[in-house]
């Protein structure tokens, strides 16, 4: 299903949805059992439009620990990124200095067959 997140969020299918996962959470924060300020949270948004046949792909959150997930995840998207970026130049450093061997080697053999 081809929806926009906004406009979805603000449908009557999305509030009936919520309502739906704030029931079987029991109205309150899966972490901390607080029944103030919940967002209900996608865990994955491939079932945007079709949650009441996947209720599990949503969590009941507080707004802070709604909050708090967001930044662990930025923070891991973030430290992912860091390891690629590193492992990629480590990739670089390392062809590059193959191939610099590679010319090593072909400028001693020139030397080689000149001392012949």
């Amino acid at each position: 299903m081809s929806l926009k997140y906004h406009e979805y969020i603000n449908s009557q299918e999305w509030q009936e949805v919520r309502k739906l996962a704030l029931q079987r959470s029991g109205s309150k924060c899966q972490i901390c059992g607080s029944k103030n300020s919940l967002d209900v949270h996608h865990n994955s948004y491939d079932n945007l439009g079709n949650e009441r046949e996947n209720l599990e792909d949503l969590v009941v959150l507080c707004s802070e620990h709604h909050q708090l997930y967001h930044e662990a995840l930025a923070e891991v998207e973030r430290l992912a990124d860091q390891r690629l970026e590193e492992r990629l130049l480590g990739g670089l450093l390392m062809f590059q200095f193959i191939l610099r061997i590679a010319q090593i080697l072909v400028l001693v053999k020139s030397a080689l067959k000149l001392a012949k």
